[in-house]
């Protein structure tokens, strides 16, 4: 345009070349951080923030970035049992399977090892989101953090599960048959538990529940014998 600056020069191929490798290198570190559950909740949002950004800058979805990293990382996550990590490394990695589970398109692929093993960790979020807190006088303590209350820590890993459980449900349309199946089995005991944790005194688990009962609502039409037993 008159009097404007003048239009960018093209990239050279090597230019190009070497952009993409920046871009492949940023992205594997924040897909590192991404799946580390040694990292504190406000690095995870920078992260997941940081993932936006770049997918609107070039214009490629965050799973579509992620591709070529996950599958390592995805089985480093999974290879114990949620019960048998720390309970904040349990937190983390629930928080990680609801972002990732939650990415359209999908990340999870059907073929691979951690499609596999995610039927397990989300049987395991269920009976985590169908238990209540105890041990009230027990602390842990967390690096970087202040001294939590076991009990605390136990909330927000019973409103993280459920948050997970709603992403999982309402996301199965990508998932692999196997897990397909499980959410078909686990549905019915899953807007039970949405119904029961409407009466928690903590707000997290509230919010959460009320979040899952809408998208179920919104899917399917609830049979009148779950809406009155879940009432009762």
């Amino acid at each position: 345009a008159r009097g404007g600056a003048p239009p960018p020069a093209p990239l050279s191929a090597e230019d190009k070349a070497t952009a993409q490798q920046r871009l492949q290198r940023t992205v594997q570190v924040l897909a590192e951080e991404l799946f580390c559950t040694a990292v504190g909740p406000h690095s995870r949002e920078a992260t997941e923030a940081a993932l936006g950004h770049l997918a609107r800058h070039t214009g490629v979805a965050v799973a579509d970035l992620l591709d070529p990293f996950p599958a390592v990382l995805l089985q480093q996550l999974l290879h114990r049992a949620l019960a048998m990590k720390p309970l904040e490394a349990q937190l983390k990695t629930v928080a990680c399977l609801n972002y990732v589970l939650g990415l359209n398109p999908p990340l999870l692929k059907a073929t691979t090892e951690a499609a596999a093993k995610l039927p397990d960790l989300l049987h395991e979020a269920l009976k985590v989101a169908e238990s209540t807190v105890d041990e009230p006088g027990m602390t842990v303590r967390i690096p970087g953090f202040p001294q939590y209350s076991r009990a605390v820590l136990q909330t927000q890993l019973r409103a993280s599960c459920i948050e997970l459980l709603c992403t999982a449900m309402s996301s199965n349309n990508h998932f692999p048959v196997k897990v397909l199946s499980l959410v078909g089995e686990l549905r019915t005991r899953a807007i039970a538990m949405f119904f029961k944790s409407l009466t928690c005194r903590t707000p997290e688990i509230v919010a959460a529940s009320k979040k899952g009962l809408q998208q179920v609502i919104q899917q399917q039409k609830l049979p009148k014998e779950l809406l009155q037993s879940s009432l009762q």
